[in-house]
């Protein structure tokens, strides 16, 4: 993983990141062996592993969730930065051209 100046992750780091851990299929896999767990402790009668199964679904949804959240609102930033970065730019051009027409 390249680091900017900091040490931390860059954006693109962070986001390639986020975007396979959405698309892996782990979290699917993981509640598809949760849900079977649920099947066998039912047919067992173990409903102590039953309700844990169900928490552990719970909670890998809602973290799955506010992963795909948390990359939706980063793809956003990402491209408001680069609009704000489009803007400036385009200003920065009209000022130099305003300048080099006043001969300055």
């Amino acid at each position: 993983m390249t680091n900017d100046s900091a040490g931390n992750p860059t954006n693109e780091e962070i986001l390639a990141t986020s975007e396979a851990m959405l698309n892996s299929g782990e979290t699917e896999r993981l509640i598809a062996e949760a849900r079977k767990t649920i099947a066998t402790a039912s047919a067992l009668g173990r409903l102590d592993i039953l309700e844990k199964a169900g928490a552990v679904i719970d909670n890998l949804v809602e973290k799955h969730n506010a992963l795909a959240s948390s990359h939706a609102d980063q793809l956003r930033a990402v491209a408001e930065l680069a609009e704000a970065k489009a803007e400036y730019e385009a200003a920065k051009a009209r000022l130099l051209a305003v300048r080099a027409a006043e001969g300055r």
